[in-house]
């Protein structure tokens, strides 16, 4: 045993309503899922300041896959491999990338979709392809004992340096995503480097452009570094919505140009490495739709 430290005391609730009485109880408590993130931390056993810890697996409706004509629901406990056994057929393509992205075979039957939105202080792959989709999330706060459940956009569920914006205590109870119809549509997800080994030196890039026979519409681009934060950015989206196909060389500096100035203005301690990194994958992007129009 080290001297000063103690074990924790682990909470495992069965239904969310033992959820909210545990929660209220103890409000510091740590949120355990499949422990694949807080497990990698230094530090994180033994310590002298050990929080309480409410073990989630216990709870069935975080476990729970459904899907109507118009959406696909996952708990926010189904593993990165589950849903990937489950959903491969109906998944955008880019989500299946960035979940086969995210980790070992063995750490993606351990990790969860909720515990993997949910990382402090790292932002992580699935965020990355998430904010771009038709994606929400259920989020149960605590009010006078009670809960309270909300649906609320993945992207909303960080703010602009792409840190989590979640209040004490709330939980994520399952992930709703859109099913989406049969169109033309240009998706993209890329990582760079290890983001747990080398978080400073890690990019991420998820990109999703619908086009028809004259022009791309809707683009969205979203890229993320794990130490710094997440970059969404409407203005961007709104340079490359309704560009002509094919895509002039001009546009495509136009656009990286303005990528890497809006990056660094809503992100200042981006380094010039990954700025220069991200110009590259977008240029590579924008390139490779002028590629797929011209072999469809």
């Amino acid at each position: 045993m080290y001297e000063g430290t103690r074990s924790p005391t682990i909470h495992t609730p069965t239904t969310l309503q033992e959820f909210d009485s545990v929660i209220e109880r103890f409000p510091d408590a740590k949120l355990w899922a499949g422990g694949t993130f807080i497990m990698s931390r230094p530090g994180y056993y033994p310590s002298d300041e050990n929080p309480d810890i409410i073990y989630l697996g216990p709870l069935s409706e975080l476990q729970h896959i459904s899907r109507t004509d118009r959406y696909l629901e996952i708990g926010s406990m189904v593993s990165i491999g589950q849903l990937l056994s489950a959903g491969r057929a109906v998944l955008p393509e880019m989500l299946v990338s960035c979940l086969m992205n995210s980790g070992t075979a063995l750490i993606r039957r351990q990790a969860t979709i909720g515990g993997a939105l949910c990382t402090k202080g790292l932002r992580l792959a699935l965020p990355c392809a998430m904010s771009i989709l038709d994606v929400s999330a259920e989020v149960r706060t605590h009010k006078n004992g009670r809960g309270i459940n909300r649906w609320i956009p993945i992207a909303k569920l960080y703010d602009r340096r792409g840190n989590l914006v979640l209040e004490k205590g709330a939980l994520i109870v399952k992930i709703r995503f859109a099913l989406q119809e049969n169109t033309n549509e240009f998706t993209r997800f890329v990582m760079l480097n290890k983001p747990l080994i080398e978080p400073d030196k890690t990019v991420f890039f998820a990109m999703r452009a619908p086009f028809g026979s004259s022009n791309i519409s809707a683009a969205r681009i979203c890229f993320v570094y794990p130490d710094i934060g997440l970059f969404l950015s409407a203005e961007t989206d709104n340079i490359l919505s309704s560009t002509p196909i094919p895509i002039a060389p001009k546009k495509i500096i136009e656009a990286t140009d303005r990528l890497k100035a809006v990056v660094s203005t809503q992100l200042p301690d981006i380094d010039p490495l990954r700025l220069e990194y991200s110009a590259r994958l977008l240029a590579g992007a924008l390139q490779d739709i002028n590629n797929v129009v011209f072999t469809s």
